[in-house]
C-alpha cells in the first residue's frame, strides 16, 4: 500500500527544494541538476537519479491532468499522443477508433482511414514512409525539379551545384553518374 505520508512529505520537500535552483517552470532532480518541467513524467529518464520518472503513475489508476491511462498496462501516456499515428499503448488502443484528421503544415497525411503523418520531404523521395506507400504514389507528377535542381532517377530533387561534386547526394547515387573529371 502506498504510504501517503511519504508522498506529501516528498511533494514539500520538492517544493521547498525546487525554488533553490532551478526556474519555476523547472524541475529539481534533489541533485543539483536541474530540467524542464515538461520532461518530468514523461517516460524518459533526464535527471541523473531518476527523480523525473518517480511517483509518475501514483497508484497505478492516476494519471497526470494532461495524460490517460492505457488500459491494458495501466501506464500513463500523454493525451496529445492519442491519434497520432503512432501506438504509444504497447496493444496500440491508443491509435483505435480515430477519427480520420488533417496532418498539421508542413505534414502529409498518409490516408484518411488512419491518421498517419509524415514530413512532407518525405513525399516522393524514394523511400516508403507511410505504411500504405501513398507517400510514393502519383510522383511523376509531383516532383518537378527548379532550374536550380538535378532531378535524380529515385525523384529527388538536389541542387545543381551537387551534381558531380564527388558526394552522393540522390538516394541513389545517381548525381554522380556519366560525370567529366
Amino acid at each position: 500500500m502506498l504510504n501517503y505520508s511519504f508522498l506529501i512529505f516528498s511533494v514539500v520537500v520538492f517544493i521547498f527544494n525546487s525554488g533553490e535552483g532551478c526556474s519555476i517552470s523547472g524541475f529539481d532532480c534533489g541533485d543539483g541538476q536541474c530540467i524542464p518541467g515538461s520532461w518530468q513524467c514523461d517516460r524518459e529518464v533526464d535527471c541523473n537519479n531518476g527523480a523525473d520518472e518517480k511517483l509518475c503513475n501514483v497508484g497505478g489508476d492516476i494519471c497526470r491532468y494532461n495524460q490517460v491511462k492505457c488500459n491494458s498496462t495501466n501506464e500513463c501516456i500523454f493525451t496529445h499522443w492519442q491519434c497520432d499515428g503512432e501506438e504509444d499503448c504497447p496493444d496500440g488502443e491508443d491509435e483505435v477508433n480515430c477519427l480520420a484528421r488533417a496532418c498539421p503544415f508542413g505534414r502529409f497525411s498518409c490516408s484518411l482511414s488512419k491518421v498517419e503523418c509524415i514530413p512532407q520531404s518525405w513525399r516522393c523521395d524514394g523511400d516508403l514512409d507511410c505504411s500504405s506507400g501513398d507517400d510514393e504514389l502519383d510522383c511523376n507528377v509531383l516532383n518537378q525539379c527548379t532550374s536550380h535542381e538535378f532531378q535524380c532517377d529515385s525523384r529527388e530533387c538536389i541542387l545543381n551545384t551537387w551534381r558531380c561534386d564527388g558526394d552522393l547526394d540522390c538516394s541513389d547515387g545517381t548525381d554522380e553518374v556519366n560525370c567529366t573529371p
